[in-house]
């Protein structure tokens, strides 16, 4: 029998997964083909967003899991799970906030694009029915990137954390380009004041919060990656299947009203974290 793959090794493996869960969308090509397909290439388009966002965030919550586990085999084998104890607690809990709100937040692709089909072409003479189907997707599509905007980026912060007082140096980027937190009511509102305009420039923004939220996370995965000593060019070598996470490494609970800031120490400060509110 093999030699059972490390945590690290599966880390990588779900690092390598992004080039097929972290689709970026190119505004123009997306216009190009719906003018040419008289919009039915819209239909698809919605569909790839949602499965995007779908795969994007099992692949990262695999991704957290397995750099919790690589992070407390490390700090158990050197000796200093007491240190970072408070760290790799938050890390837990942020990682059951994000598990909680995914399995409450199923967003079938096929399904949605069915309702869109059937509310702008089958019920076509309902304005309102296929209007209402475009808003509302339009709509979790950025409250939940924006979710996980903000609490990624407090696991990372405490993964910093834990790392460092680990001897292994490492300072993982903070978002370049934060997702907004878009007003749906004053976007609807601006899309009938103009017949339709604005959501161009709408599906626009879906299209590049998304990129920009997936640029983000892969260099906070390269960063990671650099200060376990597996990142490019040595993870390269590696091959391993991806698998089910296991456990988050602490008992399933409450709920977590906001994003769980790294330990304060008088010799690193963690920087701002987000404070929104009680997840949705």
């Amino acid at each position: 029998m093999g030699q059972q793959p490390s945590y690290e090794q599966f880390v990588v493996a779900e690092v390598r997964r992004r080039e097929d869960t972290d689709y970026r969308f190119n505004y123009w090509t997306y216009l190009g083909w719906n003018i040419l397909t008289a919009t039915l290439y819209s239909n698809y388009a919605t569909y790839k967003l949602i499965e995007r966002r779908t795969q994007h965030a099992q692949r990262r919550l695999a991704f957290l899991s397995y750099l919790w586990h690589a992070l407390n085999a490390r700090a158990e084998a050197a000796g200093r799970r007491e240190v970072v104890a408070e760290g790799l607690d938050n890390l837990s809990r942020i990682y059951q906030q994000m598990d909680a709100f995914e399995r409450r937040s199923k967003r079938e692709p096929v399904l949605w694009m069915v309702f869109r089909v059937i509310g702008f072409y089958l019920l076509s003479s309902l304005f309102a029915v296929g209007f209402g189907v475009g808003a509302y997707i339009n709509h979790f599509l950025n409250k939940d990137l924006l979710f996980y905007d903000e609490w990624e980026s407090s696991y990372m912060a405490n993964a910093e954390w834990v790392l460092q007082r680990l001897g292994h140096p490492v300072t993982v980027p903070r978002r370049a380009k934060p997702v907004r937190d878009r007003n749906t009511a004053l976007y609807v509102i601006l899309t009938i004041v103009t017949l339709g305009i604005w959501s161009c420039y709408w599906r626009y923004a879906v299209m590049k919060d998304g990129n920009d939220h997936f640029d983000d996370d892969a260099a906070m995965e390269d960063a990671l990656l650099r200060a376990l000593g597996v990142g490019p060019p040595a993870w390269s070598t590696t091959r391993v299947t991806s698998a089910e996470p296991p456990d988050s490494g602490l008992a399933a609970g409450g709920a977590i009203a906001s994003p769980q800031t790294a330990p304060q120490q008088t010799d690193m400060s963690p920087g701002d974290q987000p404070q929104p509110g009680p997840a949705p």
